[in-house]
């Protein structure tokens, strides 16, 4: 049915984006209608009707749910061949799916294969043991006892402080960054990354071809090991979310009718969570470390047939430089498929060449 190639966080939710790809931005042409899946992939079974690019989707999600490759069910050779018993079998737990949320839960995205999978190829189906509580009802530790949060506005404002304040914020203008990308596939490469305010953006690291994302403050564009492409909307969310420069100094601006929600773990650190939307009004969590206040996650979400895939950016090991707290670990975590970037040298305000953002011009098609 498809064949995937996944190598880098240029590619990452847009595999199939090459087949977008046009001449520099004046000159592309307006997008045409989206053929459906079966116009696109061979032997489309249960997905007829389905967009094309919502296809991938569907697929990253059962990955994710069962914590499998592609090779779980396709052929490497070809993805087109049911050869396998867990291919036909995924069929017949996606038909499931989809009439169980019809008739019990009025058509809502309730059930998906992570509701029984839970990251395991056999269904969860093992009770927890209940736990113990050592603090007695009423105090501390106790589930009864109750802890006033901070509202979301004190968190952003602490945020600022932590990170070195706004006006030392706002006297950095451009970073470089080097170090080493590490997949979940289990590769690593030399990276490289230019952010320049206020939304400019490119990182890069070479497989046998050279993968880069780039945000150049209206477009983005990807090049992969099936040559350059625009981004597709998953991939840009996250191309503008890395390129905001200005970002933790205007966590109001950027993220609306924010509340805090509750704490949870991130990495071992407690975490303050805040629930908000974007000015287009897309479902933002943000998590703020208990004890520093500083930044440790932003999770956006995107659409699949089965429900929303969480796409998580992480931030840690934070170091002053040149007043400000920068991460120098930062993590792009997807439950199919996640990259790990160790930085090792950080340069702030340095002169970054304006073609550095540029999309290169591609030659006309015979």
């Amino acid at each position: 049915m498809l064949k995937m190639t996944r190598v880098g966080l240029a590619a990452l939710g847009g595999w199939i984006a090459a087949s977008l790809a046009g001449a520099a931005w004046p000159q592309e042409p307006a997008p045409q209608p989206e053929k459906p899946a079966e116009q696109v992939y061979k032997n489309i079974q249960v997905f007829k009707g389905l967009p094309n690019s919502r296809l991938l989707s569907a697929m990253f999600f059962m990955e994710g749910s069962l914590q499998v490759s592609c090779g779980h069910c396709h052929d490497w050779n070809d993805f087109s061949k049911d050869d396998k018993q867990s291919k036909r079998t995924a069929r017949k737990m996606i038909l499931m799916v989809e009439e169980l949320n019809k008739t019990q839960f009025e058509g809502k995205q309730l059930v998906s294969c992570t509701t029984c999978h839970r990251g395991q190829t056999p269904p969860a189906a093992s009770l927890p043991f209940a736990k113990v509580e050592e603090a007695a009802p009423g105090r501390p530790g106790s589930k009864d006892a109750s802890t006033a949060l901070p509202s979301a506005q004190e968190l952003f404002a602490r945020e600022v402080q932590a990170a070195g304040g706004e006006h030392a914020m706002d006297n950095i203008h451009s970073r470089v960054m080097h170090g080493t990308r590490y997949s979940s596939e289990g590769w690593s490469s030399p990276v490289e990354i230019y952010e320049q305010g206020p939304d400019k953006w490119r990182d890069s690291f070479k497989l046998k071809a050279e993968f880069v994302g780039v945000f150049d403050g209206s477009h983005g564009w990807g090049q992969d090991d099936e040559g350059v492409h625009n981004s597709d909307p998953p991939e840009l969310e996250r191309l503008k979310l890395d390129a905001d420069f200005y970002r933790n100094g205007k966590l109001g601006e950027r993220f609306l009718n924010a509340r805090a929600t509750g704490k949870e773990k991130v990495n071992g650190q407690d975490a303050y969570v805040v629930e908000a939307q974007t000015p287009e009004g897309d479902r933002r969590q943000l998590y703020f470390d208990v004890v520093t206040g500083l930044l440790l996650r932003i999770v956006r979400f995107d659409s699949s047939p089965f429900g929303p895939i969480p796409n998580a950016v992480d931030y840690a090991d934070y170091r002053e430089l040149d007043g400000v707290q920068v991460p120098f670990t930062i993590s792009h975590l997807r439950p199919d498929y996640s990259l790990l970037d160790r930085l090792t040298k950080i340069e702030q305000n340095v002169a970054i060449d304006p073609k550095t953002f540029n999309k290169p011009i591609m030659p006309a098609k015979p």
